[in-house]
């Protein structure tokens, strides 16, 4: 078994593993589907730390500098959670709603 004790955060492996597990709870390939209230909640609970990623994201200010980009590039599919006016997505029919 991994212990990812042992990587630094840094590692390719904990990436990889970070960008699944995003992955994992946020890609619906437009099949709506796939969006649902779980899918939202499992997808906003992954992302919540990195919103601050994208600058349409208002409700924080940018954490890109000091998270840096590769990391916040792990997070690409968290972008589609952030609403028009800055904040985030809360339901299955917000998300719906929006044109990708």
């Amino acid at each position: 078994e991994l212990d990812l004790k042992e990587f630094d955060n840094d590692s390719p492996d904990e990436s990889t593993l970070m960008e699944k597990e995003v992955f994992d709870a946020c890609y619906f390939d437009n099949d709506e589907s796939r969006v649902t209230q779980e899918l939202v909640t499992k997808c906003n609970d992954v992302c919540r730390s990195r919103y601050c990623c994208f600058g349409s994201y208002r409700l924080e200010s940018s954490c890109l500098a000091t998270v840096g980009e590769n990391e916040c590039e792990l997070f690409a599919l968290c972008e589609q959670m952030i609403t028009k006016d800055g904040g985030v997505v809360k339901t299955f029919i917000e998300l719906d709603l929006k044109e990708f």
